[in-house]
């Protein structure tokens, strides 16, 4: 990239010129412990991913070396470019603004180019993906751009009117997809309220009022088998974590195969048929009718039913349940993530009707879980389809065909 950085190339009537021919890296290093009461706006890359907000906070808070650079300025992310992270700061808070140094500040060198339409260049899929392969790392997730890459990485340079045109078209193009995209959430949001309201109205049901109550205590059985390291355990074994049940639909997502003498801390061993429920923040509702035999966490009790009065599935949809969290005394001690101990998960009561109306309670719920999915899945190819939709906008602008 960097061999003929000086020799401008010619396509269509447009000139494609390096990055360092147009623009020029500005902003200047500051230690912000040494302006402790001064408020800055602080441009980092969770700011970015937040919604491109900068955070205003005091110098004292901030405890590394940052850029301070000027308004206006195009801020390019060198932290892993196969992530564009392209910031046009046009904001007028009446702060200074301090940049992470993750960050490349750029602005004009001349009369060539728009900031406006910079960040757009900036963010072509064919450019991306060449700086990609500039950048260095020992692992894939921290892979970092030089500045001299990015000022010698060429874009398209029409006319500025033709710019100027050009960002016009565009801004329209992303604000219309950033509404398909709020659409699209939406759809998802109420898909997830949707079943939520289906599982409060059978759990609270003046139907399900009538059914007798128990302690799900009477009804569940705590399987107490810890497989810990120093028990010298071999052979094979499958986990199933927290991070491994989708939350609300019990849908497991994935499992890790485990070496069980290579273990470095205790696993509890779960049965086919066994309710895993994850206990830590209970209100993601992970809980998972154990398909096969395994490990599961710590952080996840596990319970075998009686089967000759309980139905696994049944119980198991009350468990994702609002009712049942707010039966459930949540417990939180300071310094520690929301939980439900082992004694009042079994203190919890549940109207339990006669097995064969909790199966066909169960069934239901599984054929409307089935639809929601169908639904959801309909939905995330769609949000798919328009998350491709800005890269196709910006490389058919600059290649000229707009």
């Amino acid at each position: 990239m960097n061999g003929d950085a000086g020799k401008p190339s010619i396509v269509g009537n447009r000139r494609k010129l390096a990055v360092g021919e147009v623009c020029k890296l500005v902003g200047e290093n500051i230690n912000p412990q040494g302006f402790l009461q001064e408020t800055f706006a602080h441009y980092s890359i969770p700011a970015y991913d937040n919604g491109q907000m900068p955070i205003l906070e005091p110098g004292s808070n901030i405890l590394s070396n940052k850029i301070l650079f000027p308004e206006g300025a195009v801020l390019f992310s060198k932290l892993n470019p196969r992530i564009p992270r392209i910031w046009h700061v046009t904001d007028n808070n009446p702060y200074r603004r301090l940049c992470s140094t993750e960050f490349l500040p750029l602005v004009p060198s001349g009369n060539l180019i728009d900031l406006p339409y910079l960040r757009y260049a900036l963010s072509e899929p064919s450019l991306i993906s060449a700086l990609q392969c500039q950048a260095k790392a020992a692992t894939k997730s921290r892979e970092r751009l030089k500045p001299d890459d990015l000022l010698s990485a060429r874009i398209s340079i029409p006319s500025v009117a033709d710019q100027r045109r050009i960002v016009c078209i565009l801004d329209k193009q992303m604000e219309a997809v950033e509404q398909a995209r709020t659409a699209a959430r939406a759809q998802l949001e109420w898909a997830k309220c949707l079943f939520a309201e289906w599982l409060r109205a059978v759990f609270e049901s003046p139907e399900t009022r009538r059914w007798p109550p128990k302690r799900l205590g009477e009804v569940l059985t705590l399987r107490n088998e810890i497989i810990h390291p120093r028990d010298n355990p071999a052979g094979p074994a499958t986990f199933v974590g927290l991070e491994h049940i989708e939350s609300s639909s019990g849908r497991r997502t994935g499992s890790l195969p485990l070496e069980m003498s290579l273990l470095t801390g205790r696993k509890p061993r779960f049965c086919q048929g066994d309710i895993v429920y994850g206990y830590l923040r209970p209100y993601l509702n992970k809980v998972w009718i154990a398909e096969f035999n395994g490990l599961c966490s710590v952080d996840q009790y596990v319970y075998s039913i009686k089967p000759e009065q309980v139905d696994a599935r049944f119980v198991a949809w009350f468990m994702r349940s609002a009712t049942f969290l707010n039966r459930a005394p949540v417990g939180q001690a300071p310094a520690w993530l929301p939980r439900i101990r082992i004694e009042e998960v079994a203190a919890t009561e549940i109207n339990l009707p006669a097995l064969e109306d909790q199966r066909r309670v169960a069934t239901m719920l599984e054929e409307q879980m089935a639809t929601i999915a169908r639904i959801r899945k309909k939905v995330e190819e769609q949000m798919d389809a328009i998350n491709e939709l800005p890269a196709a906008f910006v490389r058919r602008a600059l290649n000229g065909d707009i």
